[in-house]
């Protein structure tokens, strides 16, 4: 809840009184997970490999909200955040790794990797979200 435009406190689900002119409220859908795409577009998703092979990377991310105040007043915008930031640690990890474990050998360790770069800059930014899975 905002008290003139700024946070006064968070207030869960059920009937509450607001002072119309003097409060706002702003909602955030804690429960659900939020899914991100990559990949879609033909130039979006070629990626430079580890050994000089172009690769065409299609990836999802999964995540939710975790820390409802930080996703709401610590970031401008959290999902392009989550965006930019995924889309820089998948090419950080393809950049390092030959183009055989990106497709066959070392797919899950890729996802780990990139998961957990992710979740670090995140966390570092104090954005309040947090990723589910990487696929």
């Amino acid at each position: 809840m905002l008290n003139f435009g700024e946070y006064s406190r968070t207030t869960g689900p059920g009937l509450h009184f607001i002072l119309w002119p003097v409060e706002t409220v702003e909602t955030v859908a804690v429960a659900t997970e939020n899914l991100l795409q990559f990949g879609d577009a033909a130039q979006e998703s070629l990626m430079l490999s580890g050994d000089q092979n172009i690769v065409d990377v299609q990836f999802s991310v999964l995540y939710r909200v975790s820390d409802p105040v930080s996703y709401l007043f610590k970031v401008e915008n959290p999902e392009n955040l989550v965006q930019q930031v995924s889309e820089s640690a998948m090419r950080e990890i393809v950049g390092r790794s030959p183009a055989q474990d990106i497709f066959r050998d070392n797919r899950a360790g890729i996802a780990n990797d990139v998961r957990n770069i992710i979740q670090k800059t995140l966390d570092e930014y104090g954005a309040g979200i947090a990723i589910n899975a990487l696929s």
